[in-house]
Formats: structure tokens, C-alpha cells, sequence
């Protein structure tokens, strides 16, 4: 009885482990404040509320209707921005639930692409049980490093 106690509290330690909330990042280098233009793909819930988000902090958004980057090699990639100086490269989707709140978590990929060189400027990675939370930190970060 014991061990199958010891079981299910390793089980339900692990379960709660694994449906924390966590994001990390890295920032290659800065954004250029002078040029707040980026291309995203069409899409809702999450970067609806992302792209509402950055036109209230002065960026311009080129809407593109197919998939915003094409890999080169490792550390190249080309666009389809049109006129951006940025291009947001994203993926997202619901996963796991918190086993706290019993919130969705949702798993949100995010690269940040300086058309100009080709190089990525940002990259964000995060699991979350709040989309604002999420969008929120990632444009956050945007703005953390906007040389100004």
C-alpha cells in the first residue's frame, strides 16, 4: 500500500511539474525604433490580440496571406515582408491543462527576423495558461530591445 502511495504522490508531483507555466528567450540584437514594420501571417486568438498589441505601441503591420519566412541554412532565413523591416515567424496551439487552475496551457513559438540581413533578432518560447500573459511578455520583450 505504501508504495503505491509513494506512486501516486511521484505521479502527481510530476503532473503538476509539467503543467507549470514557463518562457525563455534570447535576443541577438537590437530593434532599429526608427523602423517599426513588421510582416505576420494572418491569424487569430493569439496573434489577433498580438498584432492589436503592437499597433497600440506604433508598429505598422504588412499583413501577408502564406507563411512569413523560408529557411536558407542555419542561421539565414528569407522573408515574404514586402516593405517590413521585421517579420514575425510564429506557432502556437493549446496543450496540456494546469493541473491548479485547470486552465488551457497554451505553447506559443515565436521569431523575431530582421529582413534587412535575414537573421533572426529574437526568438521566444513560451508555455502558458493566459494568451494575454503571453502576448503581453513577448511584446514586452519586443520593446525591452528597441534601441532607442
Amino acid at each position: 500500500m505504501a508504495d503505491k502511495l509513494r506512486y501516486l504522490l511521484v505521479l502527481g508531483v510530476g503532473c503538476l511539474l509539467a503543467s507549470c507555466a514557463s518562457s525563455k528567450h534570447f535576443v541577438a540584437c537590437s530593434i532599429d525604433p526608427n523602423d517599426k514594420t513588421i510582416a505576420m501571417a494572418a491569424g487569430s486568438d493569439v496573434i489577433f490580440d498580438l498584432k492589436n498589441e503592437l499597433r497600440q505601441r506604433g508598429w505598422v503591420i504588412f499583413s501577408t496571406s502564406h507563411r512569413v519566412t523560408d529557411k536558407v541554412s542555419d542561421d539565414k532565413l528569407v522573408t515574404h515582408s514586402g516593405n517590413a523591416r521585421y517579420s514575425l515567424s510564429y506557432k502556437w496551439k493549446r496543450v496540456d491543462t494546469n493541473a491548479l487552475t485547470w486552465q488551457p496551457m497554451l505553447n506559443f513559438n515565436a521569431s523575431l527576423i530582421d529582413n534587412s540581413s535575414g537573421m533572426e533578432v529574437l526568438s521566444y518560447e513560451a508555455k502558458l495558461t493566459d494568451q494575454d500573459d503571453c502576448v503581453e511578455e513577448f511584446v514586452g520583450l519586443i520593446e525591452q530591445n528597441t534601441k532607442h
